[in-house]
């Protein structure tokens, strides 16, 4: 196991597989002409644009002794489940609720080991019984499972390494078991982003409004690669390139499907900032909306029932570091905005604050810091919230001057939308813990189990559960306060 990088070795590690991934897209087409379709009107409590109100920045959480938890995680009552079992060539992820209960992404590494091959889902109508379907052969580079009409829909980067293209396969089912190509999804991006050395390197697909929606912002980079700056950041992009950026390097482009073959040209609706189309997106996908985070001159956090007509929800506040770590929640009178705060730095050297914003209509306070930390997934239902992420560090080894690095999973929960974190709702697991991605269904959790693969490492024991499940009525529910 190795010790976490610092948070600059971090940023360009995770900068690099972004951009990798844009240019491992394929094919070419030209954009269809731009139709604009009507949105929902926005609500009263989005009509304006709330300032962040002044808070105290919490004292950042020190580094804690990871606990006995072991791999068995702790908040919530959980029990393991299985069959599927963990294997070591048995990849499991994209866990995700719809119709029929849930359903999660099964891959195996290639013989090479440099790629995974999507080859079954495995599909359970409460969490607890598990079914594997295979998927079509040739089916490699998936990309997520997301709900549509009932069914299934799986995107893939099925065309293999093309520059400065964008494409995108989809396979649909109505049941999780029948799978067919429903189409794709190509586009070129322009030459004159080639000439300037930029890529179209901000890449998102979801599904809202019984349709498919794909997102590409353009982001100037003058290091073609080396990292998606954020467009008109004046703090990592100087004056004077900002002036030279060519005008088709600006904005994000949208598009919008009903059946994953044929795509329309979109026009976006409040998405850009007033006078403006410099700006990049971070989409995040909940039951019913589109949450983004707007990033650029003006960020801000926007939400969406149809993923065209955007309304501005609140500002992201300016210690918020939109090119990290990101979460977007919906709460029943906001959002979460959870992500990574470029200043905060507890003497560690080890960077990487993860920081949770509370923003309303009526105002933006931040109510958690814990570092070093790196939220993974968040479920929530109604005013409960459940936190996955995980921590690193090094203990010194006795009679040596050598340390020993560490690394654990952790779970911290709320029960008041994410206004308090209380320390009873917290789980911190042993070195070598780990827990992967959670998914929701109604008041059902389960989380995908997990083994850290190093070398050294034991072998897997047969027969280990591949799922944990719980409630989240099993979270303590504050009592009610007595009038005096």
């Amino acid at each position: 196991m190795s010790m976490r990088p610092p948070r600059s070795m971090l940023l360009l590690a995770v900068l690099a597989s972004l951009t990798i991934g844009a240019l491992s897209t394929a094919s070419s087409a030209q954009s269809p002409t731009p139709t604009q379709r009507s949105g929902p009107t926005p609500r009263p409590s989005e009509s304006s644009t709330p300032r962040p109100t002044p808070v105290l920045r919490p004292t950042p959480v020190p580094r804690v002794t990871p606990g006995p938890g072991g791999l068995v995680p702790g908040v919530l009552d959980w029990e393991p489940v299985g069959p599927p079992w963990l294997r070591a060539d048995r990849y499991l992820r994209s866990p995700v609720a719809w119709a029929d209960g849930f359903a999660v992404l099964q891959e195996r590494p290639t013989r090479d080991g440099e790629e995974f091959r999507a080859i079954a889902v495995w599909r359970s109508p409460d969490g607890r019984t598990w079914t594997r379907s295979r998927l079509p052969a040739g089916i490699i580079g998936a990309r997520e499972l997301l709900p549509l009409r009932g069914g299934l829909v799986l995107v893939t980067d099925d065309r293999g390494f093309r520059r400065f293209t964008v494409s995108f396969g989809f396979w649909r089912s109505p049941n999780g078991v029948d799978w067919r190509r429903a189409g794709g999804f190509d586009y070129r991006v322009p030459k004159r982003l080639e000439r300037w050395r930029c890529q179209a390197n901000h890449q998102h697909v979801a599904t809202v409004d019984d349709r498919i929606m794909v997102y590409v912002s353009k982001c100037w980079d003058p290091c073609c690669g080396a990292a998606p700056l954020p467009i008109g950041s004046e703090r990592v992009v100087g004056l004077a390139a900002q002036e030279e950026r060519p005008a088709d390097a600006r904005g994000t482009r949208a598009w919008s499907s009903g059946n994953g073959s044929d795509w329309e040209r979109v026009r976006l609706v409040g998405m850009a900032p007033p006078g403006t189309d410099d700006y990049g997106i971070a989409i995040r996908q909940t039951d019913d909306e589109l949450l983004a985070v707007r990033e650029g001159r003006e960020p801000a956090v926007l939400r969406s029932s149809d993923g065209i007509a955007w309304t501005t929800f609140g500002q992201v506040p300016d210690r918020f570091d939109e090119d990290g770590q990101l979460g977007l929640v919906p709460i029943p009178d906001g959002v979460l905005l959870i992500g990574e705060s470029y200043d905060i730095d507890d003497g560690t050297g080890y960077g990487n604050a993860m920081v949770i914003w509370r923003v309303t209509a009526a105002s933006t306070t931040l109510t958690y810091v814990r570092q070093p930390a790196f939220v993974l997934s968040v479920v929530v239902d109604g005013a409960q919230v459940l936190v996955r992420g995980s921590s690193w560090g090094s203990r010194p080894i006795p009679g040596t001057l050598q340390e020993a690095d560490e690394e654990w999973s952790w779970l911290i929960g709320s029960v008041d939308s994410g206004m308090t974190w209380d320390e009873g709702l917290a789980w911190t697991g042993s070195d070598g813990s780990c827990l992967g991605d959670m998914a929701a269904r109604g008041t059902t959790v389960i989380a995908l189990a997990c083994i850290r693969r190093s070398r050294g490492d034991p072998p897997i024991p047969p027969g280990t559960p591949a799922f944990w499940i719980a409630s989240l009525e099993g979270f303590p529910v504050p009592s009610p306060s007595v009038p005096d």
